[in-house]
């Protein structure tokens, strides 16, 4: 906006400028001229500049919304929460930023926990940083042993489509393909209640389950802690996020996740 307002006031020197024409020398006008061509160019390029930053900051960061409430204290099998995020984190960097977000909250860290996951899949080496910000360190072994095998190629148990079953709207039938934005649906585990660590430093663990397509069972459990003195929820258990999710269909093909 500052931008925008510094080619007006060009403008208006501009206006000023014509309008004592007749009374400046030609040195005087010439130094004028040149003084206003400096100020408009500088202007200009600003803004361009200013608007190109603001439109690929738009453009290229994660969009995530959450929508419900999960008590971090006190169990209520009642709750539940979503997650909306517009894509993918393709760097340590943008993960980060989300996490500052959505971490801060026990369903946050399961969408985390599928966005970690899935950028494994993609690329390991970045996948395992992920999983390191985004889960206790007794657990990430599991996982990554895990992620290991779906990477697999001409392995019938490998399954490229594995975290896109997480997310809202994707089925074997239409190639595991979601609708967008992505969505992580996530309640409170009806049947177990949190439980303290009393052996470790992990807190109070809270015990969810998230949905997912293509599973015979819907509901698929994920215990999550706030160890003290840590700033985000962690998954501290997840083995139902990474086991077998029903084939894809036959004439159906996966996409990938953006």
């Amino acid at each position: 906006m500052k931008n925008y307002l510094n080619i007006f006031a060009a403008l208006l020197l501009c206006t000023a400028l014509l309008s004592s024409c007749k009374e400046r020398s030609e040195g005087e006008l010439e130094q004028a001229v040149g003084s206003f061509v400096n100020s408009v160019g500088d202007a200009l390029e600003d803004a361009l500049q200013s608007g190109s930053g603001s439109a690929t900051a738009e453009n290229n960061d994660i969009v995530v919304k959450m929508e419900g409430a999960i008590n971090h204290d006190k169990y209520d099998k009642t709750q539940s929460a979503t997650i909306e995020f517009s894509r993918i984190p393709k760097t340590i960097a943008e993960f980060k930023k989300v996490q500052q977000t959505l971490g801060v909250e026990p369903h946050g860290a399961v969408a985390l926990e599928v966005m970690a996951m899935e950028m494994y899949l993609v690329d390991p080496d970045l996948g395992r940083q992920a999983l390191e910000l985004n889960n206790s360190a007794n657990n990430i072994s599991f996982v990554v042993d895990r992620l290991k095998e779906h990477r697999r190629e001409n392995d019938s148990y490998a399954q490229r489509y594995l975290m896109a079953s997480f997310l809202k709207g994707a089925t074997p039938e239409n190639g595991y393909n979601p609708t967008k934005p992505y969505t992580v649906q996530v309640r409170v585990n009806p049947a177990v209640a949190y439980s303290e660590d009393n052996f470790g430093d992990n807190g109070t663990y809270i015990n969810l389950q998230v949905l997912r397509g293509g599973s015979d069972r819907q509901w698929h459990g994920v215990r999550v802690c706030k160890p003290y003195g840590s700033d985000y929820f962690l998954v501290n258990n997840n083995p139902d996020m990474y086991v077998q999710c029903k084939k894809i269909k036959a004439g159906q093909t996966f996409n990938g996740l953006e």
